[in-house]
């Protein structure tokens, strides 16, 4: 099969693909000191001795911040702010992060104070969902382009460090 885009895609109402759950309500006085992430609409928020999920994740914004997702490699406890993949329905976990990423979760946001996603909303959107070892490829090919970024950045930041430091 080639590696470019397939019309034979086929395409899937997005809770069938990744469905989406609110997060849990844990209260900051509650928290007990522990190394379990947890996560916020705008993501890490703290740890936690008890996980309410297990790895991986992908969490994303539900009330605030819309859209900004989160891969999570260990146990972790999304916040009520957020939400979280519930069932991943047999898709690569990395790719369906992406896939979110690329979906545009902000644009399904009501309320005109504080922004909020109503899950309803978006899990009846269609999504092309190529075959397992196709998402694979995909999420490992973003993955390397991912960390080029972050090397990138990294860079230009040493570099704006370096002229600040010979400068002063």
């Amino acid at each position: 099969m080639s590696h470019e885009f397939s019309n034979d895609w086929p395409k899937k109402p997005l809770i069938e693909v990744a469905t989406l759950q609110r997060g849990y309500d844990l209260p900051v006085h509650e928290r007990t000191t522990g190394v379990v992430p947890v996560f916020a609409a705008n993501g890490p928020h703290g740890f936690h001795d008890k996980s309410m999920c297990k790895a991986p994740g992908v969490v994303t914004g539900r009330s605030g911040t819309i859209g900004n997702g989160h891969f999570v490699e260990s146990d972790y406890w999304p916040l009520n702010t957020s939400l979280y993949v519930k069932d991943f329905h047999g898709n690569d976990p990395k790719w369906v992060y992406y896939m979110l990423q690329a979906f545009g979760l902000e644009r399904f946001s009501q309320g005109a104070g504080v922004p909020t996603l109503n899950r309803n909303l978006v899990h009846g959107e269609l999504v092309l969902v190529p075959p397992l070892e196709e998402q694979k490829r995909i999420a490992a090919i973003l993955d390397k382009a991912d960390s080029l970024r972050r090397k990138r950045q990294q860079a230009l930041q040493l570099a704006d460090d370096f002229l600040r430091a010979t400068f002063l």
